[in-house]
């Protein structure tokens, strides 16, 4: 049984025109130290310190493309598979009216269907690594239980088994490809979200630059890639198999 390690973050609850941004990457467990070790040794030659979307600046953008230029060389090979999720909020009126059910509705929806899980023709483990979870403990082991309860399936050709022990919170300043994900799903937000005005500003200016570098690599993997729309197809092993995707919640995909 070959075991996985799914990194996710989440973002902007309440934004301009999107919310509920998630972002995270799943990874063979034997190869997650190594890569995050690259990534490491890229951050620290350029002491960028945590890599984070509002640590973006005039004075280091550039820096940021080359670690994400890194980053995406182990996307383009899918040996890390990078996923981003978010909601129009013309979608968001059918969700439960509590915001932390909503949150952790959002967060089972884009584990269970973002990385196609259920598509790999084999048996696999998972390994669940959050960024500290913004909630009180009742409610983060109210929703690691419901993790445990509803990712372990039995479907088709494929089984996806996880315990309570392998889901954890951690310090995201340890784990470069949690925070490589926190810059894309940083960037997606910024360029779904910001105005024209702000794209203006200095920093507004460099992050759009790191942006179009980003999207310039997706386009690479997927030539019509639309940023408003889930990147298909998710529902088949092709995407379990894809380095990058969107998948964008609406009314018809609950």
């Amino acid at each position: 049984m070959k075991r996985y390690i799914i990194v996710c973050d989440e973002s902007t609850r309440k934004g301009k025109k999107y919310s509920y941004f998630y972002g995270g990457a799943i990874i063979e467990e034997k190869k997650y130290q190594k890569i995050n070790e690259i990534l490491a040794l890229c951050s620290n030659l350029k002491e960028l310190g945590e890599v984070k979307r509002t640590k973006i600046t005039a004075a280091n953008y550039r820096y940021y493309i080359e670690l994400l230029d890194i980053f995406f060389n182990f996307i383009r090979t899918a040996d890390v598979k990078a996923r981003v999720m978010f909601c129009a909020n013309k979608d968001l009126d059918i969700l439960p009216k509590a915001e932390d059910e909503t949150y952790s509705k959002f967060y089972y929806l884009f584990i269970r269907h973002a990385f196609s899980i259920y598509y790999i023709q084999e048996d696999i483990s998972l390994r669940l690594i959050f960024d500290e979870l913004p909630e009180t403990k009742d409610a983060c082991l109210k929703f690691k239980t419901f993790l445990v309860k509803y990712l372990n399936v039995a479907k088709g050709a494929n089984s996806v088994s996880l315990v309570a022990k392998d889901i954890e919170e951690v310090d995201s300043k340890k784990h470069m490809i949690l925070q490589c994900m926190d810059v894309i799903m940083g960037l997606v937000d910024f360029a779904l979200n910001s105005s024209a005005e702000d794209r203006k500003s200095i920093r507004g200016k460099a992050k759009w630059e790191v942006w179009k570098f980003v999207l310039k690599k997706i386009q690479a993997i997927h030539p019509s890639f639309c940023i408003h729309a889930t990147t298909y197809p998710l529902k088949s092993k092709k995407g379990w198999e894809d380095g990058y995707k969107h998948f964008v919640y609406t009314k018809r995909n609950k």
